[in-house]
């Protein structure tokens, strides 16, 4: 007899408290906290990208073979032919027994249905049978059931070394070995392809056996159930074991193409189920092996969503075949914020406490994208740094009219900054100065503007209007509040970054002299489209450094090896002399006080 499962409940799994978990993420965690509690429940979705038919659609092949015999046209209604003609409903094995002679002959006829003709036959296991196979290697599933026939779940996981426990019929159950003891388990409800007692027909779906029931009666009560490519629909005894359970230890997370069918959202409503929606078996199943994987290996004792996150990322943005999941990615984390801050950014914003609750409030949940969009542009493929330049636009509030006192309004594109610098960064490290200048001239629509303007005018903290960063708790007493900003953000996040304090001060203070200097080539230009227009540049902390000149602090970083090389790349657009000239003079002018 099954033993019931242990359970594990050591506050593996920890929600951010400004960020819910998704369903997707608290999957991910529910396997992780819980190896080997949850059983996965696999239908015909499954199997339908290796081309193999359902029991249904063979069933209705063979009901049209038996016409053909009979020289008659093939019906229009097949199973009510077969029921007319011979009284009863179709039947599975009364339709093989028709039509071939000898057990061999009707082996031969299922294989044709099922098994691969040759080497490039499609009727494989698919990239969801071995993400399921991979998931029972690492200790994650035990237990598999399956309305599928076919071969398909076994052979995966027998290439992977694993030989499961196999029930495709209640024969099977007394002398399997107890399902908390077997590495795995294969439960086939509905039989195996070569074993002609397999249930087909809407009848033989209706009712399972009561040692059948007595097992998935254990299961559903005692284990967790992911559920993939089934529908829920046509499965009468199946849903009715589900609907049995009596206990709810452990969630039911249902993956769906599109919207739920109604009887199959009754089932997740009775379970209190929750719905993920997927494009098709195989990218859910891969995407959702990549971050268990890369939640096990955090070395965050209590990793939250962002962990599952960053493993994802550091998989999708260096290879371009995953161009799609990783513009979903950021597309998904995007939308996430943009709706956090309509629902929950104050806007009465209008002074300390309330500047600082909201500034705290924009850095938290910015948290996710900012680390991303380091992680791409350090070691992300040009074409996955596209991705994310082109994705943060959606941070900008694009189109949408904007309302409400000054403060709100210009605090509005901290996660946006935050991302640029945050790029800026691992452009920086990697020495991939091209990205450096591809963002800086990447444009944005601001709010519901008909006209875009480059990131390097609108992203640098400084640049923002009307705000005062000494309001900010601990910078009332620096002189570019703003550089102490960004600097104790990315101290906050160095155990995500991997970088020292020294490393970071460094880096950012580099970055802010080409964002100066790149800015005040900017600016010339639009002097000469705009008469009267004043010069203007932002500031960084390097400018104090120590006793040293304006015109030394950016000599010295002109010259040197890194400068050169920017200088080359397309710093100040070519014209670095006026924009350092300019931008001296321009010192002169302020007082620093």
């Amino acid at each position: 007899m099954p033993e019931r499962p242990l359970e594990r409940s050591d506050g593996f799994c920890k929600i951010h408290h400004m960020m819910k978990l998704s369903n997707f993420e608290s999957l991910v965690c529910s396997l992780c906290q819980n190896p080997g509690v949850y059983a996965v429940l696999l239908g015909s979705g499954l199997s339908r990208s290796a081309n193999i038919p359902t029991g249904w659609e063979i069933t209705l092949e063979l009901i049209r073979r038996v016409s053909s015999l009979r020289e008659e046209d093939t019906p229009d209604n097949l199973p009510e032919w077969y029921k007319d003609t011979f009284g009863k409903a179709a039947d599975y094995s009364d339709l093989l027994d028709m039509i071939s002679g000898s057990e061999a002959e009707r082996r031969q006829i299922i294989h044709q249905f099922i098994e691969p003709k040759n080497d490039e036959d499609q009727r494989r296991p698919t990239l969801a049978h071995y993400a399921v196979a991979q998931l029972v290697y690492d200790g994650i599933i035990k237990v598999i059931i399956t309305t599928n026939f076919d071969r398909l779940m076994e052979l995966a996981l027998k290439e992977k070394g694993i030989e499961p426990t196999i029930i495709s019929h209640e024969s099977d159950i007394k002398g399997a070995e107890p399902l908390v003891h077997a590495r795995c388990t294969v439960i086939k409800v509905h039989g195996d392809y070569l074993d002609t007692r397999i249930k087909n027909t809407p009848n033989e779906l209706a009712t399972y056996s009561d040692a059948m029931n007595t097992l998935l009666d254990k299961i559903f009560d005692w284990y967790g159930l992911l559920v993939v490519g089934w529908s829920g629909d046509w499965d009468i005894a199946l849903r009715d074991a589900i609907l049995r359970a009596p206990g709810r230890r452990y969630q039911l997370y249902w993956a769906a193409r599109g919207k739920p069918s109604s009887q199959a959202q009754s089932l997740i409503d009775n379970r209190r189920g929750k719905v993920i929606e997927i494009t098709d078996a195989d990218s859910f199943a891969t995407k959702l092996l990549d971050a268990v994987k890369g939640l096990r290996e955090s070395m965050e004792p209590h990793p939250d969503s962002l962990e599952i996150k960053i493993a994802l990322s550091k998989k999708y943005c260096r290879d371009d075949y995953y161009n799609l999941e990783w513009t979903e990615l950021l597309q998904g984390e995007i939308r996430e914020i943009i709706d956090h801050i309509e629902k929950n950014l104050r806007t009465d914003i209008n002074d300390k406490p309330t500047f600082n609750e909201a500034v705290t409030f924009l850095v938290e949940v910015s948290h996710g994208i900012r680390i991303l969009s380091f992680i791409c542009a350090r070691w992300g493929t040009d074409d996955s740094f596209r991705i994310l330049l082109n994705e943060m636009e959606g941070l900008s509030f694009k189109h949408k009219p904007i309302g409400g006192c000054a403060y709100y309004i210009n605090i509005l594109n901290v996660p946006f900054s935050l991302c640029f610098y945050y790029s800026l960064l691992g452009a920086y490290l990697s020495e991939k100065y091209v990205r450096i200048f591809q963002c800086f001239d990447h444009e944005i629509y601001l709010f519901s503007s008909k006209t875009p303007s480059k990131y390097i005018l609108q992203a640098p903290f400084s640049c923002y209007d009307h705000i005062e960063w000494k309001l900010l708790n601990g910078l009332e007493q620096k002189k570019i509040p703003s550089s102490a900003f960004i600097l104790n953000s990315l101290i906050g996040d160095s155990k995500y970054i991997g970088l020292s304090e020294k490393i970071l001060k460094n880096s950012i203070n580099d970055i802010e002299k080409i964002i100066t200097i790149h800015y005040a080539s900017e600016r010339i230009e639009e002097q000469k489209r705009v008469p009267g227009l004043w010069f203007w540049a932002p500031y960084g902390d390097y400018i104090f450094d120590g006793f040293r000149m304006p015109e030394d602090i950016f000599g010295s970083f002109l010259n040197s090896h890194r400068g050169k090389t920017l200088v080359s790349t397309g710093l100040a657009n070519g014209k670095v002399e006026d924009a350092v000239k300019n931008l001296i003079d321009l010192s002169k002018k302020i007082n620093w006080g």
